[in-house]
């Protein structure tokens, strides 16, 4: 018999996911292709094991970005990759400096966040890029960075 816990969880998940399919696919559920989309999510987030993500590895996919941006002309594309992978990283290290060792799950959020928005990205090569709204979110970022740490 499953936990108390666990049929919480997996109820959860259920609504979670039921809502993220009515989202994308706006169906509803006695539609048929509402149920068939609800099943593939539940089964694969069930049996699916989510690679993990490592700072470095993440570093490199954007370096990588970075340079496929650069030698194809994209500059102010690249600048944005650029500046989205220095601040993940200095993520971790803020994580890392307040104390948050470097196996913890914390210290290694901004890096999986950013590992998500790569793997999420259809096709930067041929996106539209809005440079206000990134030096907007690059600027929120870093004066959270540089907020000093609050007392729990």
């Amino acid at each position: 018999m499953a936990s108390e816990f666990g049929a919480i969880r997996k109820l959860e998940r259920d609504q979670l996911l039921s809502r993220l399919v009515t989202h994308l696919t706006d169906c509803e559920p006695p539609d048929e292709n509402f149920g068939i989309a609800l099943e593939y999510c539940l089964y694969h987030t069930q049996y699916h094991k989510f690679l993990d993500s490592s700072p470095q590895e993440t570093q490199r996919l954007y370096n990588g970005l970075f340079e496929k941006l650069r030698v194809r002309g994209q500059l102010g594309k690249a600048k944005a990759v650029q500046s989205l992978a220095n601040l993940g990283a200095q993520l971790v290290e803020k994580n890392i400096s307040e104390g948050r060792d470097r196996s913890s799950l914390m210290a290694d959020r901004p890096a999986r966040v950013l590992h998500l928005l790569y793997a999420c990205s259809e096709a930067p090569l041929s996106s539209t890029y809005d440079s206000q709204h990134v030096a907007r979110v690059v600027e929120a970022a870093t004066r959270s960075l540089t907020r000093p740490p609050q007392a729990e």
